[in-house]
């Protein structure tokens, strides 16, 4: 136990005076020893720090790893949607290309009687021949058809729809009357086949016709003559 330095008794005798120090140390006079709770709290203080920042630490460290991972799912989760191409819607098949019209009909003309101008084509193809038949008008005698009757225009004949979407063929045998002009004045139909199916065509188309007129004692004169109109798609 110490004792306060002011309650302590001085000595009497001069002889028996002592120095301060010496009291001390015989008396065994310690100081108070307040350092070890000091350094225990900063111990205590410093570990306390030390755990809250390797906390933090840890923690930080943490966030971007969870951070990435989530990220890396959303990514893997988009690729996989990525994938997944929605169904096309299909397409019509194309129209089949619509069916060509049949070709129309060859014409070809052709006729005993010598041709003396250009003809004028029309469709339908029909072979044209020419034979006598007859005495004509004014004396003449059938023979002069062959040698003056020349055709100098001539129109072919419309070949019918019908006769020719079902491949008919056929003919018609016609009187014309010649004008002195060389026109067709009159056309009469004296035979055909199949009947009445090509009549309307070939008087048509006569009608139109035009021939070198006939001239007798240096006048023009009417004259007839006798004409047949075949009809055939093969030609």
């Amino acid at each position: 136990m110490s004792i306060p330095m002011n309650q302590m008794p001085l000595p009497s005798d001069p002889s028996s005076h002592k120095t301060f120090a010496e009291i001390l140390r015989s008396r065994d006079v310690r100081r108070p020893s307040g350092w070890m709770p000091a350094f225990g709290g900063a111990l205590a203080l410093s570990l306390g720090l030390f755990w809250l920042m390797h906390t933090v630490i840890h923690v930080s460290g943490m966030g971007p790893q969870k951070k990435e991972q989530l990220q890396t799912i959303d990514f893997v989760r988009l690729k996989r949607d990525s994938d997944v191409t929605p169904n096309e819607r299909r397409k019509p098949p194309p129209p089949p290309p619509p069916k060509s019209p049949p070709p129309p009909a060859k014409m070809s003309v052709a006729t005993d009687a010598p041709v003396g101008g250009p003809g004028i084509a029309a469709p339908g193809s029909l072979d044209l021949s020419a034979d006598s038949g007859g005495p004509a008008s004014g004396g003449a005698s059938a023979n002069m058809f062959d040698s003056d009757a020349v055709p100098l225009q001539r129109v072919n004949p419309m070949y019918p729809n019908e006769a020719r979407r079902a491949g008919i063929t056929g003919y018609v045998r016609l009187q014309l009357t010649i004008a002195p002009d060389g026109s067709v004045r009159a056309a009469k139909v004296i035979e055909s086949k199949p009947k009445g199916l090509f009549d309307a065509s070939a008087v048509t188309a006569v009608l139109k016709w035009r021939f070198k007129p006939k001239v007798v004692d240096g006048v023009p004169v009417d004259y007839v003559a006798t004409q047949r109109i075949a009809f055939d798609l093969n030609k």
